[in-house]
């Protein structure tokens, strides 16, 4: 018999989970996105991160770099 797993119930578990801990913290957590060109799946994928972050309570940052950017400048 195959199980099937409701991903987007699970995700919400999850979700609830994660917010309910960070709200019990002393201090607010965060994430920094560097996003380097201008990749529209990139955006689309910050953004969508960024939105979890504010439902979670997490803050969020982004920095967005030009795509010549070398990594010796950006390390």
């Amino acid at each position: 018999m195959t199980k099937i797993i409701d991903g987007k119930a699970l995700a919400n578990a999850i979700e609830t989970t994660v917010k309910k801990a960070i709200s019990s913290l002393s201090f607010q957590p965060g994430l920094t996105f560097f996003l380097i060109g201008d990749n529209p799946a990139s955006k689309a994928y910050v953004s969508m991160k960024k939105k979890a972050c504010v439902r979670v309570g997490i803050k969020s940052t982004v920095h967005s770099m030009e795509e010549s950017i070398d990594n010796q400048t950006l390390v």
